[in-house]
């Protein structure tokens, strides 16, 4: 056995070790309605219960890169003709909301929920955050519609801040299934999925700072998987990826000489 070669490989898996852990979530509450979660790339703040509920991100280790806030703004029924039925209109921040505990799961990513309260119809956002990707979804649950005899569609409405100023962003090049701004996007699928197992078109709308996602009437629960993160790469980002990577292949000669 070479006492070096020990010395050396015990010192590398003790630095892998210690990579590996910057792959880890963390996560915070700052109070009983806001939960903060850092990844290897991302900055993420959830609000709810007794706030404008929004979500926040941001590049976790360049701020010079633009930050956003999605904030929820209001929930409505739609006429055949994309027109507002203004008796539907709910305003997303009179709502309550509450968290459910994280789950962390075997690829450390993260899983929570936030679930409005107080009447229907009922609005559950899942959280999943990766520890690693510059972006994350959370899938959408819409139940307890009672739909108007003019409704053909449901619009769910979300405004575009900018994370430090509060000011509007405008949504641009945006297509059916996805709206950028800055360095930014709010990206969906282009189905939902009701709970007898129906496909829902579903496609976005948008106007200034405004997005909406706009589904088709539908019978039952609806759940639907938005996505929010940043269309460019930062190199930093990276720099856990390529330390883990390089100590492996370190870790890999020097047990060649042991």
């Amino acid at each position: 056995m070479n006492p070096f070669a020990a010395s050396l490989l015990v010192a590398c898996l003790f630095m892998l070790a210690m990579t590996v852990q910057v792959f880890a979530i963390k996560i915070s509450k700052p109070n009983a309605g806001q939960r903060t979660l850092i990844t290897d790339s991302l900055s993420i703040d959830i609000e709810g219960n007794q706030n404008v509920p929004k979500f926040g991100y941001s590049f976790a280790n360049d701020s010079r890169i633009q930050g956003f806030k999605v904030q929820f703004a209001r929930a409505s029924q739609t006429d055949s003709d994309h027109n507002e039925i203004p008796s539907t209109n709910i305003a997303l921040a009179s709502l309550n909301y509450d968290f459910s505990e994280f789950v962390t799961n075997s690829d450390n990513s993260v899983d929570f929920n936030i679930t409005s309260s107080g009447g229907n119809p009922t609005f559950q956002f899942r959280i999943h955050v990766n520890s690693t990707s510059k972006s994350f979804k959370f899938d959408t649950v819409i139940s307890g519609v009672t739909w108007n005899n003019k409704a053909a569609y449901l619009s769910l409405c979300y405004k575009v801040l900018d994370r430090d100023s509060g000011n509007g962003i405008n949504a641009a090049n945006s297509t059916s299934t996805r709206a950028s701004f800055g360095k930014g996007y709010f990206d969906i699928e282009p189905r939902a999925l009701a709970i007898n197992g129906t496909s829902v078109k579903a496609g976005l709308r948008n106007s200034g700072n405004t997005i909406c996602v706009e589904y088709e009437k539908w019978d039952g629960t609806l759940v639907h998987d938005p996505t929010l993160g940043y269309s460019t790469s930062v190199s930093v980002s990276f720099a856990s990826a390529n330390s883990f990577s390089l100590l492996v292949v370190l870790v890999a000669l020097i047990a060649s000489l042991w």
